[in-house]
């Protein structure tokens, strides 16, 4: 069975990339490239966010830093949603509150992406 299952991995294509076409309030759009080997998952709705992404933090324990939040998010969105010091347990919470909470730009983010690693990002300045 594993021999059968392995078989069938090595035969699977593989994504590489995939593409983001956003469209902002003023009209303007912006053309994104996400790295598939980084990035496991796509979430780009309410209901994607909220129902599919957050809970999976009730699951799954994943700690961070706030310099690591702020790298992937933006200090403006963290401010007044975690402290600055300590780890930072990533919790459906938290995942809801940055969705929930704009950039310096006044946008809130279009996606939030989970990485290989279990840490949350928007991986752009949208």
């Amino acid at each position: 069975m594993a021999n059968k299952q392995q078989k069938a991995v090595n035969n699977r294509p593989k994504v590489t990339g995939v593409t983001l076409n956003i469209s902002y309030p003023d009209g303007s759009t912006k053309t994104v490239t996400v790295d598939a080997w980084r990035v496991e998952g796509i979430f780009w709705s309410d209901r994607a966010v909220i129902e599919m992404l957050a809970p999976f933090y009730d699951k799954t324990e994943r700690t961070t830093t706030y310099e690591e939040l702020a790298e992937r998010f933006g200090e403006s969105r963290l401010h007044t949603l975690v402290q600055k010091s300590g780890e930072i347990r990533i919790t459906p919470k938290l995942i809801e509150s940055i969705w929930n909470t704009p950039g310096d730009n006044g946008h809130l983010p279009p996606v939030v992406m989970k990485t290989r690693k279990c840490i949350p990002t928007i991986g752009h300045d949208f």
